[in-house]
This record gives C-alpha cells, sequence and structure tokens, in this order.
C-alpha cells in the first residue's frame, strides 16, 4: 500500500492519494484535501507566529492540560524552569515535576481553582542565580470554541522592580512614621473630603484625653470638631485647600493651643 498527497495545479487543488495492488493491476483513491491543506497551513502559520510572540517577551507562559501534562511553553518558561529547578522543560511533562519543593502545595490550590474557571493571581518569590526575583503568577482557565476547558494557562510576569519599589515606599512611610511618632506635637493629615489618612501617637493620645474617642484612619475629620467650632473649621480647611497656611492660638481645656494647618502637595504641586 502506498499513500502520497500531491498538487494538479490545472485544478488548483491537492489531493491525497492512496493504491494498492489487485490481482488485475492496481486500485487508487484519491480524495480532494484542499480545504484541509490550507487549513493546517494556516494552522502552523498562526502557531508559528504565536510561538514568536510568547518567546518575544520576558514573561513566563505555558500551557497544562486537565492532568497536569505540558502542552505548550515559550522560551522565557524553558530558560527560568532551567535556572531555577535545573531541569529542562519539555512537551508531555508532568509540570509537578518541575516545581520547586516549596511552591508545590500552592500550586495545586491555584491550579484547582483555575480547573474550577477561576482566574488566580498570586505573587511569589524565587530565587535565581542567588538573587530574589518576585514573579506574578496568573492561572488562568483556557477553553476551546465549544467552550469546554482544555487545560490551564499559567503566566510568570517579572515584578521584582515594582515590589522593590513597593519596599522602599515601605520603607519610607515606616521612617516617616517614625519621624512624627518622635514629636510631642499631635499631627493628623487628612484629604481633601476630611477624611483622617493619617495620625500620630500624640495625636491619639490628645483625642482620647480631650474628646474620651479613638481616632480611626477613614473617619472624618469633622466629627472630632466640636459643634461649636464646626464652621470655622470647615471655612479654615477651605481657604488651606486653595495654598493658604493658617496659624491660630486660643484658649480650651483649661491650656492654650496653638494650631497650625499646611497644605499638603504631591511631586505635581496639587494639593492632597
Amino acid at each position: 500500500i502506498y499513500s502520497f498527497e500531491d498538487y494538479y495545479i490545472k485544478l488548483n487543488k491537492r489531493f491525497h492519494a492512496i493504491s494498492y495492488p489487485l490481482t488485475e493491476g492496481i486500485n487508487v483513491f484519491f480524495k480532494d484535501i484542499t480545504d484541509n491543506h490550507k487549513n493546517r497551513i494556516e494552522l502552523q502559520e498562526s502557531q508559528l507566529k504565536l510561538k514568536a510572540i510568547l518567546d518575544s517577551t520576558r514573561d513566563n507562559n505555558l500551557l497544562i492540560s486537565l492532568d497536569y501534562k505540558i502542552l505548550n511553553y515559550n522560551k522565557a518558561a524553558h530558560t527560568n524552569t532551567l535556572k531555577i529547578v535545573g531541569k529542562e522543560l519539555f512537551i508531555g511533562g508532568d509540570i509537578r515535576d518541575f516545581l520547586p519543593q516549596d511552591s508545590k502545595a500552592q500550586f495545586e490550590i491555584c491550579f484547582s481553582k483555575a480547573l474550577n474557571g477561576e482566574t488566580h493571581i498570586i505573587e511569589v518569590e524565587r530565587n535565581i542565580n542567588n538573587q530574589s526575583v518576585w514573579f506574578e503568577v496568573t492561572y488562568l482557565p483556557v477553553f476551546d470554541d465549544e467552550n469546554i476547558q482544555i487545560g490551564v494557562s499559567i503566566n510568570h510576569k517579572n515584578i521584582n522592580d515594582k515590589k522593590q519599589a513597593e519596599l522602599r515606599v515601605k520603607e519610607q512611610k515606616l521612617m516617616l512614621k517614625a519621624i512624627y511618632n518622635s514629636t510631642t506635637e499631635a499631627v493628623i493629615f487628612i484629604n481633601t473630603d476630611f477624611i483622617i489618612r493619617f495620625f500620630n501617637q500624640s495625636a491619639k493620645y490628645l483625642i482620647k484625653l480631650l474628646l474620651n474617642k479613638e481616632i480611626q484612619i477613614g473617619d472624618n475629620s469633622l466629627d472630632y470638631a466640636l459643634p461649636e467650632y464646626r464652621t470655622t473649621y470647615k471655612n479654615a480647611c477651605a481657604k488651606v485647600l486653595l495654598g493658604e497656611t493658617i496659624i491660630t492660638e486660643q484658649a480650651g481645656y483649661n491650656s492654650w493651643w496653638r494650631l497650625a494647618m499646611y497644605p499638603v502637595q504631591d511631586e505635581s504641586q496639587n494639593i492632597i
């Protein structure tokens, strides 16, 4: 039995032929596969284009079947897997064999959620070349044209720069908080809607002492102004939001108080 494919130029069609011997001669069957051939070529071209796109990104991309088999992966996934676990990915391999030991339990949780149709995103820390690298990992269910789930897409995005920036901001906030808490002056920061966004320990102590209330982030600062001073306070805030600094001294609660209200600006000089 012999089979082959060939293109017949006069008909502009491609045929698949099967021939086998008979006692009387040779029997040959022809089948028009022009459309199938075009579809196959288009599919191959789209797959090549998709592979080129996936290989051009620094993100790690893997497609995993419902039974944990690796269906596809890009160049970045192959390179980073080799760096992290010392193994080379291959189509058909069990993804669980390529996971760091300390991430397997978390993987099972996230993969199970994706198998149930849920998109799940986590942040993980990995050691690459003795350096800490942070990734955002997205587990995404993948469906075919008939909306039947065929697998799970796993995307690892390097967020190390973002994470380092967050850590620097956190460090700066901690230092700023330490500075504010080292003064005996009560300091409260409110936004343009009069909502409390920050206060130091002295402010917390003073509010408790004078009003017998626990100050909380998110409270409206108007709730901490006595009724007879509320209008004056709102008018003062309105002036400060226009860029004016207000400093007053007045008696109250058997003491003299100095109240200073300053506009706070962001990097674009907008009052916040």
